[in-house]
């Protein structure tokens, strides 16, 4: 990892790089959630369901 990356005007730490890349695989999981959720949902007709309030 290189700590020269820089973030904006400034420059991160070693400490912020770690950080960043530890939450990398969480939102790789939570984006392929997403995804199957979106591909399940996509035929859903909200239109035909009725209005809750």
């Amino acid at each position: 990892m290189n700590a020269e990356i820089r973030a904006g005007d400034e420059r991160e730490g070693a400490s912020d790089v770690i950080r960043r890349a530890l939450r990398l695989p969480e939102r790789e999981v939570w984006l392929s959630h997403a995804r199957g959720d979106a591909e399940r949902l996509a035929a859903e007709d909200l239109a035909a369901e009725e209005d809750a309030w």
